[in-house]
């Protein structure tokens, strides 16, 4: 098939979204189909484009207000300068569907057929950011109108695929495709290696953080978490309470999830390693474990990134908390290798702009994906959509969104087990390489597409 992909996407700085768009344009081309990818022409990737993909760039101007106005009037010129000689695309592949809605509705009309991915719902997106007013209204209308018109809607997660049957899209349009990983790129590399080649010092156990530092990923809680693991590190190991794997403590409750080797024991909100035989969940019942110092790498760059580096200093973590600023694609597996476990976002309060922005869109986020295809364990928010995989298959700990102690909790597991944890990690491999690559994502795209049937004009 030939496709006409269009994305707002900044390909250069490659978060979550311009991996996204390159991944899937890079897979679909990879399995024999042409791909035009249009993009806003100061965005365009560094390098040349994989076989396969043809790179276009509008000129849009790099200034936020007169790219926004004139974003939408290019694609909808460009798709019907690509009508008048000949329609020469078997797909209209979107994100989102805001700025591209005059296309849509353009090509909807002429019988054409489109496909919608939808990651976000951008309505709350904005409202998230304080722009509750009229822009959140036209973006909501926008995107619900363009789920309406589209023959094919590819939400990321359950939450997200709800919100489209809400806006009144038919079901049988809407099919959940995830976000993925490149198993080729982000592969298992000995720990020790990976931590020799970005210098890191021996004596600790890093986390990792990758990705834009955006106020709705709660990376400021991930920072609270580590200053409470440090501080009980510093009196001289952290005391384990005996807990039986399956069993019950006063003023505690306990699942036992999974039925491999590590089980894991939930208690509160953290999943920790449980074992089958009733043992502790928790090394050393009763008595304090001496466990190695811990830190924090912040693999990416983003607005909040200043701010965190300031609350880093005043919890005391200068010294335990590497910011790399923004990091290569290619290079970002070197620093998830040098790492215990990798650590999603989306940490937030029980209230608030970034709660209810979770609530609606759920979480299927890259970095989690990149972690896992790197053989890594995760510790992840308990929000719709990769937490639930990450349970299904035993990844590692899924802990409360709200619960600062929890993670704590998460991340002192990692570091007591981590022969139980190593095996977490080699699951979330093996589930990449099952179903979770970015060429099984574009596979299951393509198989959407060829049986959604014949479009009718409206």
């Amino acid at each position: 098939m030939k496709f006409l992909m269009v994305s707002g996407a900044n390909l250069k700085i490659m978060n979550g979204d311009g991996v996204h768009t390159w991944e899937m344009a890079r897979s679909l081309a990879a399995a024999g189909h042409q791909v035009d990818l249009v993009v806003r022409g100061h965005c365009r990737p560094p390098g040349a484009a994989p076989p396969g993909v043809k790179v276009i760039g509008l000129p849009v101007p790099k200034y936020r207000l007169p790219g926004k106005i004139l974003w939408p009037a290019l694609v909808l010129f460009f798709v019907a300068a690509c009508l008048f000689p000949r329609w020469r695309y078997d797909v209209f592949y979107a994100r989102e569907g805001v700025f591209e809605l005059p296309a849509i509705l353009l090509l909807r009309w002429l019988g054409k057929k489109v496909a919608l991915e939808v990651n976000t719902v951008v309505a709350e997106d904005l409202r998230a950011k304080g722009r509750t007013g009229w822009l959140a209204a036209l973006a909501g209308r926008a995107q619900k109108r363009a789920c309406a018109a589209a023959d094919v809607i590819l939400p990321v997660t359950e939450s997200l695929a709800d919100w489209v049957t809400r806006q009144g899209a038919p079901a049988r349009r809407v099919t959940v495709v995830g976000n993925g990983a490149d198993p080729h790129i982000y592969r298992p590399v000995d720990m020790v290696e990976a931590r020799k080649r970005i210098g890191l010092p021996d004596g600790r156990r890093w986390f990792c953080f990758t990705g834009n530092l955006a106020p709705w990923q709660g990376v400021e809680m991930i920072l609270e978490a580590l200053a409470l693991l440090r501080e009980e590190l510093s009196v001289g190991g952290m005391r384990g309470r005996f807990v039986p794997a399956g069993g019950r403590e006063e003023n505690d409750d306990f699942v036992v999830y999974g039925s491999c080797e590590a089980c894991f024991t939930h208690r509160g909100d953290a999943i920790l390693p449980g074992r089958r035989n009733g043992s502790s969940g928790v090394k050393g019942a009763g008595a304090a474990e001496k466990l190695p110092d811990a830190g924090l790498l912040v693999v990416g760059d983003g607005p909040e990134r200043k701010s965190l580096e300031k609350k880093a200093g005043e919890l005391g973590l200068a010294d335990a908390v590497v910011f790399t600023g923004r990091t290569a694609y290619e290079e970002v597996p070197v620093y998830i290798n040098a790492c215990a476990a990798g650590i999603g976002g989306g940490w937030h309060g029980p209230t608030g702009a970034s709660a209810g922005r979770l609530a609606v869109t759920g979480s299927s986020a890259c970095k989690v994906f990149a972690y896992l295809s790197c053989g890594v364990p995760v510790i992840v928010p308990d929000l719709p959509g990769v937490a639930r995989l990450v349970r299904r298959e035993g990844c590692g700990p899924v802990v409360a969104p709200d619960d600062v102690a929890g993670l704590k909790e998460a991340m002192a597991a990692v570091l007591r087990d981590p022969s139980c944890w190593a095996k977490a990690g080699r699951r979330g491999r093996a589930l990449i390489e099952r179903e979770a690559s970015w060429e099984r994502r574009a596979a299951k795209v393509v198989r959407i597409i060829q049986g959604s049937g014949k479009v009718h004009a409206v």
